[in-house]
């Protein structure tokens, strides 16, 4: 019985849609890009509306007169991801190829695509919040309850309460959630429904919590191109910090899908070699509604970095300076604080902060002897501390 690829292709892409939907953490998204309308290979335009509130009425000049307006936004798609499998001929007979098929390409979906949809998605809704000011990094991550409520009251402040209201969370935060004494008593069951199918999910005070793995919860990802047959996908960036929680109005963000393609070619068809080759596509982006921009909020883990670190060696005639320094960076508005340090060895042993070294920079005294001397420096901001790299300074 031959493969008919074409027909194969058309209704598994189907169900290759369906599993992205049903298994994404965030394919209930899909539902708010209904009315999108695509006008270009790369834009599509999502309605917003803004309305003016009520006025007096005038008994001897009637209604108040306002405006409606009614505004396509325009938002360009970037995620343009693919990928090619080839099944050998010899692995397998005819008959047998349509079920690996699915089975391969399934799994390939559930494993790959959906992890990274969430992954781009809830990072560009994390995004969203830094920009608007809507991260908190100072909250108490053991008090997973306080946390929900803190955020519940912010995301409720800006849409009122008749807004249907989505948290996303860590497992981390899921598993302390579920660990604290309030979980049992507020917790009810609610439907929330992916595409054709209704799942039961969790909620507290009518705000549905979906758990999200860890993995799919930072601040910035980087997608790999996957060519030269490298393995592809995504990872955390070096300048990424975790994510505990996201609330946000459930339509505030739309999930766009322009198209899941596969292609399918037999041995005789494939020119590269003599084997079934799958091609899978997924173009596809998330877009936050100017409108509701700023009633998303986020719990963000607070974080410093190093954009200019201390090298690892200097070498220095007794009678010479040098100065020492680095650039730091946080996630947060607080101000860095900085404390210099010498120790004992490169591994930090015995570490004396050095008085009045309160700087980015620091400089070395020119009337040191004739040594080996470790220096690094700790910066410091509300709630988190990060060590620079260790010097170590040769005096001869």
């Amino acid at each position: 019985m031959a493969l008919n690829s074409s027909a194969f292709a058309t209704n598994f892409t189907g169900e290759l849609d369906k599993i992205v939907t049903q298994k994404s953490a965030v394919g209930f998204l899909t539902d708010n890009a209904f009315k999108a309308k695509f006008v270009g290979a790369k834009t599509v335009k999502i309605p917003n509306i803004s309305l003016q509130g009520l006025g007096s009425y005038d008994r001897d000049n009637g209604f108040t007169k306002g405006t409606l307006s009614i505004s396509n936004t325009a938002y360009t798609m970037t995620q343009d991801r693919s990928r090619s499998f080839n099944i050998d001929r010899e692995d397998l007979d005819e008959t047998g190829i349509a079920e690996l098929a699915g089975e391969v390409l399934g799994e390939f979906v559930r494993t790959k695509v959906v992890p990274e949809v969430d992954a781009y998605t809830l990072s560009k809704m994390t995004q969203t919040t830094l920009n608007n000011s809507n991260a908190i990094f100072d909250y108490d991550i053991e008090k997973p309850y306080e946390a929900f409520n803190y955020l519940a009251d912010k995301v409720h402040s800006e849409v009122g309460f008749d807004e249907e209201i989505i948290c996303f969370m860590s497992r981390y935060m899921w598993n302390k959630l579920r660990g604290s004494d309030e979980f049992t008593r507020i917790l009810d069951i609610s439907h929330l429904k992916k595409g054709e199918v209704s799942f039961d999910v969790q909620k507290i005070d009518n705000i549905r919590i979906i758990p999200v793995p860890d993995s799919r919860m930072y601040t910035r990802f980087d997608f790999a191109s996957g060519s030269n047959n490298t393995a592809g996908g995504f990872a955390p960036s070096e300048t990424s910090y975790k994510v505990y929680m996201i609330m946000c109005p459930k339509k505030a963000v739309s999930l766009v899908k322009k198209s899941e393609k596969l292609r399918i070619f037999t041995p005789d068809q494939n020119i590269d070699c003599d084997a079934y080759k799958f091609d899978y596509r997924i173009y596809y982006d998330a877009f936050v509604k100017s409108g509701l921009a700023k009633s998303i909020y986020s719990i963000v883990e607070p974080g410093i970095g190093f954009d200019e670190d201390l090298d690892d060696t200097l070498s220095l005639q007794q009678g010479e300076s040098e100065t020492l320094s680095v650039r730091a960076y946080t996630n947060t508005k607080s101000a860095l604080r900085y404390q210099w340090y010498y120790c004992s060895d490169a591994e930090k042993t015995q570490i004396i902060p050095i008085d009045g070294a309160t700087k980015s920079s620091y400089e070395i005294p020119d009337d040191l002897d004739s040594d080996t001397y470790y220096y690094f420096v700790r910066v410091s901001s509300a709630s988190r501390d990060e060590d620079s790299n260790v010097i170590t300074v040769t005096v001869s």
